[in-house]
């Protein structure tokens, strides 16, 4: 039997490169189980970050809305130039004129007046 002779015959009209091409590629069992944790982890995180976004839109919400309430206090307090407030005042009776004068005692401005009635007219005896 004759003995083979092994022959090496250079190929001189094929070239190589290594190239990358993006194809198809099917992930393993374990790269699906690491993909479904992160996958759970990223969900958890979302979520989480809604919920703050929720308190934080919640609290802002009623920053802003205290804050209207606030300007549209001072914007009829400016608007009618004026508000009602608790003064003291000291009611005067003129027993010789029969009237009852109310005085407001911030700055001595008489606001109202009128006639004593029968039963005011009858001083107390103390």
């Amino acid at each position: 039997m004759a003995e083979k002779e092994s022959v090496e015959v250079e190929l001189v009209h094929i070239e190589r490169k290594k190239i990358k091409e993006r194809l198809r590629y099917d992930f393993t069992d374990e790269e699906k189980l690491d993909l479904g944790a992160e996958l759970a982890r990223e969900i958890g995180d979302y979520n989480h970050f809604e919920d703050e976004l929720k308190d934080i839109k919640s609290s802002f919400k009623a920053k802003i809305e205290k804050a209207q309430a606030v300007i549209n206090l001072l914007q009829q307090k400016v608007y009618a130039a004026y508000e009602y407030r608790l003064i003291d005042c000291e009611m005067v009776k003129d027993f010789d004129e029969k009237e009852i004068y109310f005085v407001r005692l911030d700055n001595g401005d008489i606001f109202d007046r009128r006639t004593m009635t029968q039963d005011e007219l009858q001083r107390s005896i103390t």
